[in-house]
């Protein structure tokens, strides 16, 4: 049987935490340096969790940080996906997550941005949305096979970002 991907991701956090377990501060019970996981996706694509999930699991392992970075507009193998017009959206969602858990967890928000030729609209990304993330994680970087980004293009698209 094969293992579901989120189910493979959340026993890759559980791993992390054990092998870095001698390195917990024995006082908090917290990751002695800033401990976290950036390319996380959740029920806002191609996840299994919820937003909510993922983060109550990140903080039960100890977890210093998380980032929230679903799928932003994608036609590869009907993966749900963060469309443009729901970028804003998005963001507060993270944002509210963001409040609810200030006390405990430091959240980030970003998407996963497809640079192959599933995505009719990469050459022309919502740069206004987009800068309104925490961080983005660009896919298909370099596979020609895949039609996707250069490092020419990578580097002229970061050089339209601030984020």
């Amino acid at each position: 049987m094969t293992q579901d991907p989120a189910d493979r991701r959340i026993d890759e956090l559980t791993l992390a935490r054990e092998r870095l377990q001698v390195l917990t501060d024995s006082a908090t019970g917290r990751a002695a340096f800033r401990f976290g996981s950036y390319h996380n996706h959740t029920t806002w694509s191609d996840g299994r969790y919820s937003p909510e999930e993922l983060i109550e699991r990140a903080i039960e392992l100890g977890f210093c940080e998380i980032g929230i970075t679903d799928h932003g507009y994608t036609q590869k193998g009907g993966i749900h996906c963060v469309h443009d017009e729901q970028i804003s959206a998005y963001r507060e969602m993270v944002d509210g997550l963001k409040q609810q858990y200030r006390e405990t967890i430091r959240i980030f928000a970003g998407l996963e941005i497809d640079t192959s030729y599933f995505n009719p609209n990469r050459l022309s990304l919502p740069i206004e949305s987009l800068e309104t993330l925490d961080y983005l994680l660009f896919e298909y970087v370099g596979e020609t096979s895949w039609g996707g980004f250069t490092l020419d293009d990578l580097v002229t698209t970061r050089r339209q970002l601030s984020c």
